[in-house]
């Protein structure tokens, strides 16, 4: 296809560009010519006449251009499908802070009004980690979906969200600001979510004759340190009776601190591949091994099976190596290094190794 825009091409790049066929897209992607005298609206011009869109990066001080010419008849994507699910986990989330409030929705549906604090707090706190995704996505003029939700009828109502990329991400760079802006934006709508959470919760005098009922949630540094900031330490005998929206917020960063696991293609899997490239294989094994050891370990102590079910997902859904971008070598930079350091702090202060107590 680049034959019949050699001339363009020979215009917009210097002589070692580079050509990928990925998914039926064609990828040109090079050093933009120093000696272009071209406008942004040239470029632009140029590049619809190619049947493409483009974006334009510094790397180390140089423009580098990409252009992406996608096949002639290319199906939008849809959002019936996104809107079916997402009422559904609004229902399934109703339902589930109605029991987190002590009624019985199913009794009484009424009472699923009261679940509506704890729906909209988990709803918006998931919602907005997929939306940093997609945003970051969509900057770089990725093909990308609405997010789709994912009811079940659990504690909490809903597996999560997730979006799906149709594009190929071409280098590390892009890869790192894609996976990191999830979890940053997740974890920074939790912080004030959480607190406001504590605030309106409340001690409870600890029953030992209904303890065999109550389940007992871990704690990571940062949700401790929130408890802390926003109720001080329970009296003897007194215990930490979280308010639904509360509990949201408890998820909302369990949930960070399990997409940050450096495995396959969860967010910490495109974050250590984006700094570290293909030696992330290695490193999501053995992180992999850890999580099953884990498992074992808090397994006996409580009988909690969640890390067995998580490591299954992985291998089902996320894999444990990452696929390569279609660009390795552009580097990724120091600033965005910074973002990976980040990104760790976060799952460190976010990550629970017991979370559930049965």
């Amino acid at each position: 296809m680049e034959d019949a825009y050699r001339d363009k091409l020979k215009l917009l790049f210097d002589s070692d560009y580079k050509v990928y066929y990925i998914r039926g897209d064609t990828i040109i992607r090079g050093r933009m010519r120093h000696s272009i005298s071209l406008s942004d609206v040239e470029v632009e011009h140029a590049v619809r006449q190619m049947g493409g869109h483009h974006i334009i990066e510094n790397v180390e001080g140089e423009k580098h251009l990409t252009i992406t010419i996608h096949p002639a008849k290319q199906k939008k994507p849809g959002w019936r499908v996104n809107l079916i699910l997402f009422l559904l986990t609004v229902l399934s989330t109703l339902f589930a802070g109605a029991f987190l409030s002590g009624e019985n929705p199913i009794g009484d549906p009424a009472s699923l009004l009261t679940g509506i604090s704890f729906s909209v707090t988990i709803l918006a706190v998931l919602g907005l980690h997929e939306l940093g995704h997609y945003l970051a996505a969509k900057r770089y003029k990725l093909n990308v979906t609405l997010p789709y939700f994912l009811p079940f009828p659990t504690i909490v109502g809903t597996l999560g969200a997730v979006i799906r990329m149709k594009s190929p991400i071409y280098d590390r760079r892009m890869l790192l600001d894609i996976g990191a802006a999830g979890p940053i934006t997740g974890f920074v709508v939790s912080i004030p979510v959480t607190y406001y959470g504590l605030m309106i919760s409340n001690f409870a005098a600890i029953d030992p004759a209904s303890q065999a009922d109550v389940i007992h949630l871990g704690s990571s540094l940062i949700f401790e340190f929130l408890s802390n900031l926003a109720l001080g330490s329970p009296p003897d005998g007194f215990d930490v009776s979280l308010h639904p929206v509360a509990f949201a917020g408890w998820v909302g960063l369990f949930v960070t601190s399990l997409n940050l696991l450096p495995i396959g293609q969860l967010d910490g899997g495109h974050i250590i591949y984006s700094l570290l490239g293909r030696k992330q294989k290695s490193i999501s094994t053995f992180i992999f091994v850890l999580l099953i050891a884990l498992g074992v370990i808090v397994y006996i102590r409580t009988g909690w099976p969640g890390w067995f079910l998580w490591a299954l997902l992985i291998l089902l859904l996320a894999k444990i190596p990452h696929p390569p971008v279609v660009d390795d070598s552009i580097p990724v930079g120091n600033g965005r290094r910074m973002v990976g350091i980040l990104t760790l702090i976060i799952f460190i202060i976010t990550f629970i190794p017991n979370p559930i107590t049965p």
